[in-house]
């Protein structure tokens, strides 16, 4: 499941590679370490099971129907898919004020959103955390 899937997620099918799995599992316990609620693939809209479903969805406050951020993590030949998908979603849900992507076979960060920072792409001026520093 990803942002190009619709069962779909946002596409990532076949299934994701061990190293996407192991990134995955590194964001999550880390940002949950820091008190930060971090889902994989849930639906940007809790009430439309057929939203697109990012690898992961960030929350200020549990009870918000939508994501604060969003972190999408991809290899190298589908960063383009991936990036558009990302940049369709946040005109979709424009409650979501940061996305990212992470293309982990070239190790570079990628921001979207509220996010204007070319210096430090993996840096969320929302959450005031580095997801570089998750990994």
């Amino acid at each position: 499941m990803g942002l190009l899937d619709n069962y779909t997620g946002i596409g990532m099918s076949p299934r994701p590679r061990k190293e996407h799995q192991k990134i995955l599992k590194n964001l999550i316990i880390n940002l949950d370490q820091d008190d930060i609620s971090a889902l994989t693939e849930q639906c940007v809209d809790e009430f439309d099971l057929d939203s697109k479903a990012p690898d992961v969805v960030i929350y200020e406050d549990d009870n918000n129907r939508y994501p604060d951020v969003i972190i999408e993590i991809t290899t190298h030949d589908k960063l383009k898919k991936i990036k558009d998908k990302v940049l369709e979603l946040l005109q979709n849900y424009p409650v979501i004020k940061e996305a990212f992507v992470f293309d982990y076979e070239t190790k570079k960060w990628f921001a979207f959103g509220a996010v204007d920072n070319e210096d430090s792409p993996s840096y969320s001026p929302f959450f005031d955390v580095d997801f570089d520093d998750y990994l």
